[in-house]
């Protein structure tokens, strides 16, 4: 199945305010998964087969994704959890997805960002 986005998200990317991303991010993991395995299975903002590594830019943040994970499994985690610090460099045109302007262009509401349910974004 090959992934087609939404045209009208396709349209409107290239015309949103991206940043450079030089510094310091956070990332969640369990076990013994490696800070820069990639997402292949889907998430919030990329659908399965299209890999995304998901940082935070605050370790709070990280803190806080990782937590909510454990909630959501249908099983207890009983691996080991790991907050791991990485720095990065020259990565050109990232969408800041706090900016709330950001999410309006892209047609996603605070509440459907919120939403356990990942269609909107």
């Amino acid at each position: 199945m090959t992934f087609q986005p939404d045209p009208q998200v396709a349209d409107t990317i290239p015309r949103l305010k991206s940043i450079r991303l030089d510094g310091e991010v956070w990332k969640h993991a369990f076990a013994s998964q490696p800070p820069t395995a990639a997402n292949n299975r889907g998430g919030r903002w990329n659908p399965p087969d299209v890999p995304a590594i998901y940082v935070a830019m605050e370790r709070e943040t990280a803190l806080a994704e990782g937590a909510y994970l454990v909630t959501i499994q249908p099983q207890p985690i009983r691996r080991g959890r790991a907050i791991h610090r990485m720095r990065v460099a020259g990565l050109r045109s990232v969408l800041d997805l706090r900016d709330t302007g950001t999410l309006e262009m892209l047609g996603v509401t605070e509440r459907e960002l919120a939403d356990s349910n990942f269609a909107a974004c």
